[in-house]
């Protein structure tokens, strides 16, 4: 890239927003819309034609996942970029931890990553040997349709029919020529049985192992309850990841993917006395893990690392 100095400041308009939207697809609309905004201004206010394109991924904006353009030609024949429409994906979101209570739903999964939206665990990518690391998932009773609420967990493995990993994940799997004879499911497993996962609330030990047994661990299939939740009441779990030092180069860019399943139940305090209840949010959270990638649900959360 070659900036080019502006001579005439004077001449230069400088306008700039950043918004914020519950989805994809409404995130792209307002990026093509935008451009189409600036394009429109250049050619039939400014009299300045310009040709509209994408970046490329060597020229496009930090953090961006796309950059699209309006370039205009100069004296020397020479594109000069006029303006600029940026689609973000969930980077800022991420970096800041931000989440949203939608209109349908208790509690809304953060934006996810690029594996699937409900994959939280952002701190869990990139692991390298030798690395531990920790991240605190705070679930948090802002539901006014009952008195409490009563939460459990319990883990829920891929294979190939009743539970697929997600596509991207699959994708890479697929991808990988280092398998061999193996599965897809089998290879990624594989990995998975190289780490340790902790899970903790407060000072109870819910679950340590491996994450490709966390199906078992979680009482052979069973939900683990967690507890109960008032109104406004909220318990975090702290999660720990630990990559063994000895782990070798066959496992860099290794991927790994495991569902957790948070379920939670409306009751009111007259229930309690006839044991009645009703399910009002099964809640599949994510947990995927990329070395050299785990995911799950949350309202707010920490990050520590050892």
């Amino acid at each position: 890239k070659t900036s080019r100095p502006f001579l005439r400041h004077r001449e230069f308009l400088w306008q700039e927003g950043h918004t914020m939207h519950v989805d994809e697809e409404d995130a792209r609309a307002e990026t093509m819309r935008m451009l189409n905004v600036y394009a429109d201004f250049m050619e039939n206010v400014l009299a300045m034609p310009v040709i509209r394109g994408r970046k490329t991924d060597k020229e496009k904006f930090n953090g961006a996942e796309e950059t699209y353009t309006v370039e205009c030609m100069m004296h020397d024949h020479k594109a000069l970029q006029a303006g600029t429409s940026h689609y973000f994906g969930d980077g800022f979101a991420k970096a800041f931890d931000i989440t949203y209570t939608g209109k349908d739903k208790i509690i809304e999964i953060a934006p996810g990553t690029a594996y699937t939206d409900t994959d939280l665990f952002v701190d869990f990518k990139g692991v390298m040997p030798g690395d531990k690391r920790t991240e605190s998932i705070t679930i948090k009773n802002d539901y006014k349709g009952c008195d409490y609420v009563k939460v459990s967990i319990r883990g829920l493995l891929h294979d190939a029919a009743g539970n697929p990993v997600s596509p991207k994940v699959l994708e890479e799997l697929k991808a990988d020529d280092r398998k061999g004879e193996l599965t897809e499911i089998a290879y990624m497993h594989k990995f998975l049985d190289q780490l340790t996962l902790t899970v903790k609330k407060g000072t109870d030990l819910i679950y340590t192992g491996h994450p490709s047994t966390l199906e078992k661990g979680f009482e052979d299939g069973k939900d683990v309850y967690l507890g109960s939740l008032d109104k406004g009441q909220s318990m975090t779990l702290d999660v720990t990841l630990e990559v063994p030092v000895e782990m070798g180069n066959e496992f860099a860019d290794r991927i790994g993917e495991v569902d957790w399943v948070l379920v939670v139940s409306e009751l009111n305090y007259e229930d309690a006395k006839t044991g009645d209840e009703t399910l009002i949010l099964p809640y599949v959270i994510l947990m995927a893990v990329a070395a050299a990638g785990l995911a799950v649900m949350f309202i707010s959360k920490r990050r520590k690392k050892n």
